[in-house]
């Protein structure tokens, strides 16, 4: 592969009782050749949602799934939701993707997995818009130890995923109409 194609999206429920988007998905991503999607909120927990619906609807690519840990999320002390959240990457299987790393602080999720015959990192995170300070650093810094222990000095990194940072937080910048 040359050149990967990669795609990032919020889901915001990949499978509720009434509707399945992964099958709308998995058409979407099989009538654009991508090679890895990340999906941010799909709400999945591996109490509920088991390992084989997924792999049904994603005949043919990898899949690596960082769920809420819903034991952490019950104390709910500081924005720990037991639902809403959740990372998911799909790779299609001719490239080779190796899950290192995947975290859930109850309110937060990570997910990083190497593509090795290209030496990258892919990081997939999700950060609810109420996430407390102190909940995102430990976040933060799982990453960036996780990311200290794998890369090595050439190693690309592509970080994706929903931050959910207002205009507050980041100021959004244009350069001839697209954004930096």
């Amino acid at each position: 592969v040359e050149i990967i194609k990669t795609r990032s999206l919020n889901t915001r429920s990949l499978i509720t009782p009434k509707e399945n988007q992964s099958k709308y998905l998995y058409d979407s991503v099989i009538n654009r050749n991508e090679h890895i999607i990340n999906l941010t909120e799909t709400w999945l927990q591996s109490t509920i949602h088991r390992e084989e619906e997924i792999t049904k609807t994603f005949q043919g690519y990898h899949i690596l799934r960082s769920d809420r840990n819903i034991e952490l999320a019950k104390n709910r002390q500081d924005g720990e939701k037991e639902k809403q959240a959740g990372c998911m990457q799909l790779a299609s299987k001719p490239l080779p993707l190796m899950e290192l790393e995947k975290y859930s602080n109850g309110v937060s999720e990570f997910q990083i997995s190497c593509i090795p015959t290209i030496n990258t990192l892919m990081v997939n995170v999700y950060r609810p818009p109420d996430t407390s300070l102190a909940k995102f650093k430990e976040v933060v810094d799982k990453i960036d130890e996780s990311i200290s222990k794998y890369a090595l000095q050439d190693t690309i990194i592509v970080m994706a995923g929903d931050l959910n940072f207002s205009h507050e937080v980041v100021e959004w910048k244009q350069d001839d109409g697209d954004l930096i």
